[in-house]
């Protein structure tokens, strides 16, 4: 989004130079994949225009490669983005976060330096997008300074809107079962609702008695509602003696993100005393830019996803940190600081934004909570992924001395069996999405049960389908009809969302087809491929609109070169981009040669 003017007055011409204000565009961090900084350099400000750097691209490329002339500042490498990949890989290896190390020997036809520098190149926007969405940089969200006190008055900083009735939750639920959606008002109500209970009830900790009955820790759905769905068949409606704890990550990765946390959301405002949510390191922008989710509110709600996307970080911002049951067993998404953490500090951490770099203790607690994962070494050292720690099991001994408890359970990471015990077995992982990253045949999912006298049990674990093969074997006209004969009267729920999220659906089970699987191919130049399909889908009303205005006899053809000249403004590529190249494997000719 760095320039968005009409696109005919940008035919024939490089893309403007998009001006931002400095700080704001690297002040949550960018951009260098951890052990790969050296490969970003800055150079002076010019005034407060950014340009995507260059020598990312000489990664591939083995050279520089020209942008656009936008200006001749670069975004400074001393910052970088979390990632999580790492936490995965062991388990079920995939793609992963671009590095050079990802182009090995995987594509050995004479195309290959071709498809690796533009794979890179169009990561590097994906995450350059993030940097500049002004979605992120402009919402109105409260500061992580703000005070208890401050907290508590009102809610939130968004518009008054009317609450949801017990009948509309109930009937929410029901839909999102179809995978139908609520319209865009009613999703924005819902976050809304949401936010305001999370503020008003909640705090960092949570502290609950031993449940009267039992108590169901689940962990990272990560966007599975046929695994979240498969658990609560499994264990029951929420009740008195039937409670729920969501550590954390119910979105990204997984392809029905906004079902899973609105689904989450509604069972918290139908049955609040026995659902509970704790905060998963993504429950946060930039993670939901860069993994999957915004794509997501983009496609199902095109007219409201900014604004639904700011509600939604507000409402993260209100999860807890952590959860102690009993005061015997610590709930927390990830893992603990390296620093000596009592209970206390952590309840004292006030809600919001996350900060990172983490600039006091209160940052560094809560990046420990969020990031972290315990390790059998004997010393402690920070983390792959970019943030948190890697921290030794007498870190875990001292945290469970200190605060007199028996066990902590965490999430976080994948493992093959959905649970795992560490440090002696004061450390349990549980982890709820099966077949994790669309991978068919993959790890099992699982949580963990605590009874009235705190004992923890852990269930059988489960290996759910991550697509139904009837999801994505109708046709766009046949679910629009089914979408239609079952919204009757109610006009809220929009058809055209689930058609997209339908067409979604349908173009993974394409591009997997060959395989056998949903799966990311190991071809390099599948994924550049899959990655240019994945942009093209969600820029589509963007590009057609950019065709039609470029196409002046409207005759519903472009030459070759102009048609590259749309699709690089489109994107804000650099001149070199192989557009022609990729083109051969996407477009379709006539026979004179058109477009």
């Amino acid at each position: 989004r760095l320039c968005r003017r009409p696109f005919a007055s940008q035919r024939g011409t490089q893309a403007a130079a998009a001006t931002l204000d400095g700080e704001a565009a690297w002040c949550r961090g960018l951009l260098a994949v951890p052990g790969e900084a050296e490969a970003c350099r800055s150079s002076p400000r010019a005034g407060s225009s950014i340009s995507l750097p260059a020598p990312v691209l000489a990664v591939a490329a083995g050279s520089s490669v020209p942008r656009r002339p936008r200006s001749q500042q670069s975004l400074p490498a001393s910052r970088s983005i979390p990632n999580d990949e790492t936490a995965s890989a062991a388990v079920l290896p995939r793609p992963g976060v671009l590095s050079c190390s990802s182009f090995g020997s995987d594509c050995a036809d004479e195309d290959h330096e071709v498809f690796k520098a533009a794979l890179l190149e169009l990561e590097f926007l994906e995450v350059w997008e993030v940097m500049t969405d002004p979605a992120m940089q402009a919402s109105p969200r409260r500061s992580a300074s703000a005070g208890p006190d401050e907290q508590q008055e009102g809610c939130l900083s968004t518009p008054a809107v009317p609450l949801l009735s017990r009948a509309q939750l109930a009937d929410m639920l029901q839909r999102i079962r179809l995978r139908e959606l609520p319209g865009g008002q009613s999703a924005l109500q819902l976050c809304d609702q949401a936010g305001c209970h999370l503020q008003q009830r909640c705090s960092s900790l949570v502290r609950l008695p031993a449940p009267r009955g039992r108590l169901v820790v689940v962990g990272d759905i990560h966007g599975h509602l046929n695994d979240l769905l498969h658990l609560l068949d499994v264990h029951g409606e929420p009740s008195e003696t039937k409670q729920y704890l969501f550590n954390g990550d119910f979105v990204d990765r997984g392809d029905w993100g906004p079902e899973v946390v609105f689904y989450i959301f509604c069972l918290m405002l139908l049955h609040p005393e026995p659902v509970h949510l704790n905060r998963g390191n993504h429950e946060d922008g930039i993670c939901n830019s860069m993994y999957g989710f915004k794509a997501q509110l983009m496609s199902a709600f095109p007219s409201d996803h900014l604004e639904l996307f700011s509600r939604l970080q507000e409402t993260f911002d209100q999860l807890p940190l952590c959860h102690v049951i009993g005061d015997r067993i610590c709930v927390v998404h990830a893992g603990l600081p390296l620093e000596p953490t009592s209970l206390a500090d952590i309840a004292a951490i006030p809600r919001g934004p996350v900060v990172r770099p983490a600039q006091c203790q209160s940052d560094r607690i809560r990046e420990g909570l969020l990031w972290s994962d315990p390790v059998g070494a004997s010393f402690s050292r920070p983390s792959v992924r970019g943030a948190g720690w890697h921290f030794a099991e007498a870190v875990t001994h001292r945290f469970i001395a200190d605060n007199g408890l028996r066990l902590i359970i965490r999430s976080h990471e994948c493992v093959p069996n959905g649970f795992k015990y560490d440090h002696g077995g004061f450390i349990l992982t549980v982890f709820s999405a099966s077949n994790y990253n669309q991978v068919r045949e993959g790890n099992r999912a699982c949580a963990a049960v605590i009874d009235s006298r705190l004992n923890v049990s852990l269930k059988e674990a489960w290996n759910v389908p991550y697509v139904t093969a009837s999801w994505v074997t109708a046709t766009r006209g046949d679910q629009a009809a089914a979408m239609q004969s079952r919204m009757g009267a109610v006009g809220e729920w929009g058809a055209q969302s689930a058609v997209d999220k339908q067409a979604i659906a349908t173009l993974r089970a394409q591009l997997g087809a060959s395989a056998g699987c949903l799966q990311h191919s190991s071809s390099l130049r599948e994924r550049t491929l899959s990655e240019l399909r994945r942009m093209i889908f969600v820029a589509r009303p963007r590009l057609l609109e950019a065709f039609e205005a470029a196409d002046e006899m409207k005759v519903g053809t472009l030459s070759v070169e102009l048609w590259v000249e749309v699709m690089a403004t489109c994107f804000h590529t650099s001149d070199k981009f192989t557009w022609l190249a990729l083109g051969q494997n996407r477009g379709s000719m006539d026979r004179d040669g058109q477009v």
